[in-house]
């Protein structure tokens, strides 16, 4: 058991890019630039394999949030509430891209190359939930699921052989970037998301949230019904970073989390009945 640390001010920007590095719409780009990589390197069979595990992946990540989302499923004896895209990106994209680009340069270097997307893998999984962003089986769960594909598209000889393979690789997210285009992942996965919820009938959504509590320091999870949310708890879940660029994405993160922080504020004050439950992380 252990008290809950908050993160230190003046590392609160280079969180927030560190947990952008893990957004799907910087994350999702770059597993499709490593594919058309593949593709034009003549190895399209590699390339198929790794989109059939990494879409694997992403549709249990998917599934977990939609199973939330729509109809509350959760285990709280283990504080499994919604599975961390975050850690199941960036433990699966990372280590294989980084290892797929260090292949193009020296097949010497690919080993610490996979090390180093591992070691960002970990700080990541830190980030999450010391910033309260999720629990420790949340994001345990994600980076086992992360880890997986990664294991699986490597085992199969992903990796690039030649140099100008970097460019190509991150053409897809640079298009997104320097054109200012708002990100079409973000624009799918909502639509994915009411496309579900107009099939089966659902018009609310939980909410799950993590805060200290304000006597003893430890994680404190709270869970809101849909009817009783507030209007200002849509601005809650969810990085929005629809705007391209670092910085702006950046600012975007910085003010969803002073939202949330606000609304969770109002949500415990309220005398409405909610589920909580009070956890230790270790």
């Amino acid at each position: 058991m252990s008290e809950f640390f908050p993160w230190p001010q003046h590392l609160s920007m280079l969180r927030a890019f560190l947990i952008d590095l893990g957004d799907i719409s910087i994350a999702i780009p770059l597993a499709l630039g490593l594919a058309l990589a593949l593709f034009c390197q003549r190895a399209g069979h590699h390339a198929r394999w790794w989109l059939l595990v990494f879409g694997l992946g992403v549709i249990l990540i998917g599934a977990g949030k939609l199973a939330f989302g729509l109809f509350g499923w959760s285990i709280p004896g283990t504080d499994m509430y919604v599975v961390s895209g975050h850690a199941m990106l960036t433990a699966a994209v990372y280590p294989t891209l980084f290892g797929a680009l260090a292949r193009a340069i020296s097949p010497r270097l690919q080993a610490p190359a996979i090390a180093a997307g591992l070691f960002l893998a970990a700080v990541m999984a830190v980030a999450l939930v010391r910033g309260n962003d999720h629990t420790v089986s949340e994001t345990l769960l994600g980076s086992v699921i992360g880890l997986s594909v990664a294991a699986a598209g490597l085992s199969r000889g992903v990796g690039l052989r030649f140099r100008p393979a970097l460019a190509i690789a991150l053409a897809p997210l640079l298009c997104l970037t320097l054109l200012n285009i708002p990100s079409p992942v973000h624009a799918a996965k909502n639509g994915v998301w009411h496309t579900v919820a107009s099939l089966l009938g659902v018009s609310g959504k939980y909410v799950r949230y993590i805060k200290p509590h304000p006597e003893t320091g430890k994680q404190m999870v709270v869970v809101v019904p849909p009817r009783h949310r507030s209007p200002r708890a849509g601005l809650a879940p969810g990085v929005p970073a629809h705007a391209a660029g670092a910085q702006l994405r950046t600012c975007a993160f910085l003010r969803q989390r002073e939202a949330r922080d606000q609304c969770l504020t109002g949500v415990l004050a309220a005398p409405l009945p909610m589920y909580s439950s009070a956890t230790s992380t270790s």
